[in-house]
Parts: C-alpha cells; sequence; structure tokens
C-alpha cells in the first residue's frame, strides 16, 4: 500500500516518455537527460535473484523492520578503483575526498532543505549510514589507480573488475567497491542490486558523473553516485520497473516516470490516484540541484539490507579510514549486543485517545520482542510479536481509539525480560 500525498492546486505538465526499459543503469552523458533505464544491459544486471524464497521472505522483512526499526548509525567501507583511459587524468584523490563528502552530506540529509514541500513529513533526514574510505586488507588500497588505452564495450564490461585487464577491488561481500572509468553506450553509471548474487557486484560510474563537475550544468554535484548506492542497498528508482510500477516502498507515491526537472511546485503523477510525486528524491532523475531526499522508508529497506537478515550484512564487518574526525583509524564495526543496558519502552503521548507509541530497547536484539496490552482485570486487548530484525531500538504504532477510557498495562518482554507500565485512555 502507498502512501497518498495531498495534492495542492498547481500542478505541472510532463513529458510522457514513450519507452521505458527494464534493467537498472543511468545513463546518458549529454548532460541534458539522465535516463535511468536501458534495455542492452537487462541480461547483465537485472536478472531475476538466484533464491526466490529468500527474496520474498526478505521483502516481507524489510516493509516490518521499516514500520518498527529505530536503525543505529552504520558506517560503511567504500573502496575506490579508477581505470583511466588514455591518461586523461580525470579522477584524483582530491576529487574522490570531494565526492565522499557529498555522499555523506546527502545521507545524512544535509545538501538542502526543501521542508516546504507537502510531503515534508516523509522526509528520512539523516538515514544513519554513514561512508568511509576502506582499509582492505593484501594488495589492494582503499583507491586503486591503473591505466587502460581503450574503453571497455559491452562485450567486455567484465573486465573493468578482472585482476588482469581491469582492477579486481577488495572483497565484494565486504566492501563497496566503486569502479570509475569511461562507459560505452552514453552509460553514466550502474549498480548491481543485492539479489543478484553477481560476480560484478559493486558500483559502477563515468568520470563525467563523478564528483564537481562545473560543465555538467544538471548532474555536476555528485548526486549521481547517491542514487547508485540507494540501488545497490536495495531502492528501485520511484517508478519500479515500468511505467507506474510500484517499488516496493510503503511510502513513496506511484510515479508513472523520471523527472528530469526542479519543479519549484507540486507535480502530480498520471498514474491511478494522481498523487504528488516526490521531486527531489535521491531515486528520481532529477538534476542534481534540486535532490535533496530519502524517505524513511527508502532509508529503513536501507538499514534492512544490512540487517543480519539482508543480503548485504557482511559490508559491517569492513574495516574502514574515517578522515578528519576522532574516527580517523582503522576499526571494526563493532556489532555488539549491549546486553549491559535493559529491556526498556516509553509510551508517548500518555494519556492518548487515538494512537499510542511503544518505543523500546531490546538489550538482546537477535530476541523476539512481545507486546501486550492488558485492561485493569488482566484480559488481554492487544498483541503483537515481532522477529528479530537486528536493531536494538524500535516502536510499535497501537490504535486505541475504540478502547474505552480508562487505565492500561502495556507488557513488553524478549525471551529474558519482562516489563510493565500503564497509559490512560481518555
Amino acid at each position: 500500500m502507498k502512501t497518498k500525498i495531498s495534492n495542492s492546486p498547481s500542478c505541472s505538465l510532463i513529458l510522457i516518455i514513450a519507452v521505458l526499459f527494464s534493467c537498472m543503469p543511468i545513463v546518458g552523458q549529454n548532460g541534458s537527460v539522465r535516463l535511468l533505464y536501458h534495455d542492452n544491459w537487462k541480461t547483465k544486471i537485472h536478472k531475476k535473484p538466484k533464491d526466490i524464497k529468500r527474496w520474498q521472505d526478505f521483502e516481507l522483512f524489510s516493509k516490518m523492520y521499516s514500520r518498527i526499526a529505530v536503525p543505529e548509525e552504520k558506517t560503511l567501507a567504500l573502496v575506490f578503483n579508477v581505470i583511466d583511459i588514455g591518461s586523461h587524468g580525470k579522477i584524483n584523490a582530491q576529487i574522490i575526498e570531494e565526492q565522499l563528502t557529498t555522499l555523506n552530506l546527502a545521507f545524512k540529509g544535509e545538501l538542502i532543505n526543501n521542508t516546504g514541500r507537502s510531503y515534508s513529513q516523509l522526509i528520512a533526514g539523516d538515514t544513519k549510514i554513514k561512508f568511509c574510505v576502506g582499509d582492505p586488507p593484501g594488495n589492494v588500497d582503499g583507491i586503486n589507480f591503473k591505466s587502460r588505452p581503450f574503453a571497455y564495450d559491452f562485450n567486455t564490461f567484465e573486465l573493468i573488475s578482472d585482476k588482469k585487464d581491469g582492477l579486481e577491488g577488495a572483497k565484494k561481500d565486504e566492501y563497496i567497491n566503486v569502479w570509475i572509468t569511461e562507459f560505452p553506450d552514453e552509460m553514466a553509471g550502474i549498480a548491481i542490486m543485492p539479489d543478484q548474487d553477481s560476480m560484478a557486484d559493486g558500483i559502477y560510474i563515468d568520470p563525467d558523473f563523478f564528483g564537481k563537475k562545473p560543465n555538467n550544468v544538471k548532474y555536476g554535484e555528485g548526486i549521481t553516485i547517491v542514487h547508485l548506492i540507494g540501488q545497490y542497498l536495495g531502492l528501485k528508482p520511484l517508478w519500479g520497473d515500468g511505467q507506474c510500477s510500484d517499488d516496493g516502498i510503503e511510502d513513496t507515491p506511484i510515479h508513472n516516470g523520471p523527472n528530469y526537472e526542479c519543479f519549484p511546485f507540486s507535480h502530480v503523477s498520471l498514474c491511478a490516484g494522481n498523487d504528488e510525486e516526490l521531486i527531489g528524491n535521491f531515486m528520481d532523475a532529477n538534476p542534481d540541484q534540486c535532490s535533496f531526499m530519502f524517505t524513511k522508508n527508502q532509508a529503513g529497506r536501507m538499514h534492512a539490507t544490512l540487517s543480519d537478515r539482508g543480503y548485504r550484512k557482511k559490508l559491517l564487518n569492513a574495516i574502514t579510514v574515517c578522515s578528519g574526525n576522532a574516527e580517523n583509524e582503522s576499526f571494526s564495526q563493532s556489532r555488539s549486543t549491549q546486553q549491559n543496558i535493559p529491556l526498556d519502552f516509553n509510551i508517548v503521548p500518555n494519556p492518548s485517545s487515538n494512537y499510542i507509541d511503544v518505543n523500546f530497547y531490546n538489550s538482546f536484539k537477535e530476541s523476539q520482542i512481545t507486546v501486550s496490552i492488558l485492561d485493569l482485570s488482566g484480559r488481554i486487548l492487544y498483541k503483537n510479536e515481532i522477529q528479530p530484525f537486528g536493531e536494538h531500538r524500535g516502536v510499535f504504532k497501537i490504535d486505541v481509539s475504540r478502547f474505552e477510557n480508562g487505565t492500561y498495562v502495556v507488557k513488553l518482554n524478549n525471551e529474558f525480560e519482562l516489563i510493565s507500565k500503564t497509559f490512560i485512555k481518555l
């Protein structure tokens, strides 16, 4: 079920693209349009999940996670593999550092302030996902360079990550490998989705779309890689796999297709329901200067992909180097259960007449959580059991509007602890 966003009186006319393709890259290097599909690459990067049952289970888990979990901050390690074509020297360490800064600002929700939109309540703000340069073991560095006389083409794409003919990169399940090289077919970049189980797993981006590019008026602010990392962590474009398709995220409205302009007013979808589209969402095709947000459930899905039940859980094992702050040292992502902090929760608002939020801390995040509401006679009026979702913190939203006025007991328990608190229904 998609979120319904109220439309404002003004809307814009949009161009209906006659052909929508069916795979997941960003394409188009002419600077005027950055298309989001390219049919030629379907066989390489948009395959059916290898394990359909696992994919179906993850889809259900991801929706549950997005509704309940309050994610902890996670740091992911990037390894940059630069293959220079013809010794043009388009990319250097300074450009990579500047791009990393833009990437972190985007995921922290600090690029621009656009809260005046009617959908401002959906904006995630800080996604709690941070990126640093990796420090992989062996002969691979966090930033690697190689020169090559000729660009790769469609048939030699796999050689980009080949040890002999390209740059192998770091271990693909623990590091996000970003290959930067010139692309064929007017490609700006591609990212392998997490359910593909591909030997080419990682992100590939043309240097003309990496970092600040003053000559690229529409896509020169370094936002292309933000979209690609969203895709790598499990997000589809807002229109899903085709015109008016669902992207699988509950709080994003149905889009009829990509938006290539910055609309200063409400822009209404031509799909059923005529919802207001999320102009400025990183998973659209907006110009960089007006792209500024993920939704809360998009952030939730990315965290679900990184959780113990997600496809990319091993990314949290990588060694990272964070420069420019107190974390300027190698460290292994802590995954402690923090069992010294007991199970706890609070109820807001209290008293309440409609809904309550049960904000909880589960010291054993691998343990199932059960929440129950009882009247003072001990009769159970509400019960919900939530399977482990890989985070200590979460929130239940419970409709209490049908309860009679009075005092009620909320019980919360995991496998080892049980606590109770009261709330008043008005």
